[in-house]
């Protein structure tokens, strides 16, 4: 009897509850706490919210843009540096640009600047890759290095651009002469870069002991105040002789007299010590100061006069004054 009282009790306390979960609640903390989560909640929901409303503001703006049709704008060299960049030239650089474009309307489309990037820098006009951005109204903007022109080279197709790098520029004028006031350099031993697939390497500087020289005379006197009266620089002495001949042109008169070219004789190639001649500043002050005095300035334009700089003398006159 005595064991079965004591499993009545047992199962007693086992039946034997808690408080409800209401009674067990800490309401003073409750209310503590509550204000706090509805405010995180809210917060939730307005990150949502905005997060949405951003998605659709910029599917809305990318669907703006492309109805607009693609634009280019380059950034041209400023000054002097971006003169000879005349207008109808810079439309077609602007042309090729927006052919690279493929008119890809996607104002998120990188594939499309990469596009533009590499036709630029394959196309002879920059040294090295231009940057291609994206503009804040969806304008592809291009910024680079502009290859600059040193001179005319002439070749058996016309007279081709080329930097003073010696790296040629997408520009032949055909018939030769018929370009812009430069410096032209003549009768070089050795042929253009080409490609593999025969078109012209622009990426490939011109090789070649005489064209270097050639081209870095050019840019010496491209600045100096007389640089219009050089028509050439002729490299035929060159190869024998290592020297560099400078062809003046014929003033009105002697052109319709049929008179040939004076020369001035210029000697080795700048930059090159040589204890045999004088230095190249010595050389340009002798040019600066025979084109400043009219009577040497007129008696080489006659033509006819052939006149070494090394030497500092006249080598041969068919004028009939002497200055």
């Amino acid at each position: 009897m005595a064991r079965k009282s004591n499993a009545k009790k047992k199962s007693a306390r086992k039946k034997k509850l808690g408080p409800p979960i209401w009674e067990r609640i800490d309401t003073e903390r409750l209310r503590r706490v509550l204000p706090g989560f509805a405010l995180a909640l809210a917060g939730v929901g307005a990150a949502l919210g905005t997060g949405i409303g951003i998605d659709r503001l910029s599917e809305a703006s990318a669907n703006a843009r492309l109805a607009e049709p693609v634009s280019v704008r380059m950034l041209w060299p400023e000054g002097d540096r971006g003169a000879w960049l005349a207008p109808a030239l810079r439309s077609d650089i602007e042309e090729l640009a927006l052919a690279a474009a493929e008119n890809d309307r996607d104002p998120f489309s990188r594939a499309q600047l990469a596009r533009v990037g590499d036709e630029l820098e394959r196309s002879g006009w920059f040294d090295g890759r231009p940057i291609v951005r994206r503009t804040a109204d969806g304008a592809i903007e291009v910024e680079g290095v502009w290859r600059r022109p040193a001179a005319y080279v002439r070749t058996r197709e016309g007279d081709r651009l080329v930097s003073a790098q010696g790296k040629l520029m997408p520009l032949l004028w055909r018939p030769a002469g018929s370009g812009p006031a430069l410096l032209l350099v003549t009768n070089t031993l050795h042929e253009p870069p080409i490609r593999s697939d025969g078109g012209p390497d622009y990426a490939t500087p011109w090789v070649g002991k005489d064209i270097e020289a050639g081209l870095a005379l050019a840019s010496m006197l491209a600045g100096e105040p007389y640089a219009e009266a050089i028509a050439e620089i002729d490299l035929a002495p060159f190869s024998t002789r290592q020297r560099l001949e400078l062809v003046v042109r014929l003033s009105r008169d002697a052109a319709g007299a049929g008179r040939s070219r004076s020369r001035i004789h210029w000697g080795g190639p700048t930059g090159v010590f040589n204890p045999e001649e004088p230095s190249d500043e010595d050389k340009l002050a002798r040019l600066r100061a025979m084109f400043a005095e009219s009577r040497w300035r007129d008696w080489l334009l006659e033509g006819g006069a052939v006149y070494d700089l090394v030497q500092n003398q006249i080598v041969r006159h068919d004028s009939v004054r002497r200055p």
